[in-house]
Order: structure tokens, then sequence, then C-alpha cells
């Protein structure tokens, strides 16, 4: 009788389809997490451009006279600074300083700038403010 031990080649295909199996699983979960995360970290980009280039007209806007203030369809114009979208970027006097942009509107209403920009993704920002004389 031979008493020989170890695995038979049933045994090893089971155990190699197993962890063939887990590690399908185990790349499928990093993979979505690893997209989902890269989904997020766009959307978290835009979102703080989108922060920055409101931030900077309502900057420059308070520190400017409200006459030199204006807006002509989508094109704002700001003490001499124009701000407008070409295709999907919003230019400032000619340099990109945001991309994926589909919106972006301007407009003056007693006294009020509104400025609303949106994302390729579907967000949208807004800001509004007052046009009053500045006192010094």
């Amino acid at each position: 009788m031979n008493n020989i031990r170890g695995f038979t080649l049933i045994e090893l295909l089971v155990v190699i389809a197993l962890i063939a199996v887990a590690a399908s699983l185990m790349y499928t979960f990093f993979a979505q997490g690893l997209a989902l995360y890269t989904a997020e970290s766009e959307s978290f980009s835009n979102q703080e451009t989108i922060r920055q280039v409101l931030s900077d007209i309502t900057n420059k806007a308070r520190l400017s006279e409200p006459s030199a203030i204006s807006c002509s369809g989508n094109v704002l114009t700001v003490d001499g600074t124009v701000y407008k979208l070409s295709g999907s970027q919003i230019l400032k006097n000619g340099h990109a300083i945001a991309k994926n942009i589909s919106g972006f509107t301007v407009s003056v209403s007693r006294s009020i700038l509104n400025v609303s920009i949106a994302d390729t993704a579907g967000t949208q920002l807004e800001t509004s403010l007052s046009l009053a004389p500045q006192v010094r």
C-alpha cells in the first residue's frame, strides 16, 4: 500500500479557481472605488476652480467703482478686465482661468451684479454683489 501524502490535481484546480474568483471580486471592488474617487476628485477640482473665479470677480468688483462695471450679453467687464465664456473655458483678458464650463451668466439689475457659473458636470454656483457707491 502506497502512503503518499499530497494534493490531487483536482484539489489544486479548485483552490486556484477559488483564489481567482476572490481576486476578481477584490479587483471589481477596488476598481469601483478608484473610479468613484477619480470622479469626486474631478468634481471637487471643478467646484474649487469655479469658486476661485467667482472670488476673483467679486474681489475685482468690490475694488472698482460701479461705473467701471458693465456686462454685455455674457461678457463682464470690471475696471478694464474682461471675463467671458469661450467654448468651455472662462477667459480673463484672453487667458483661460477655468475649464469644463458649460454656462457663464452675468447681469446687472438694480445695482446688483449677478454672476452664475455652471460646469459640464451640472454644478452651478452663483453670487450676487451690490454695486452701491463706495464710501471713502
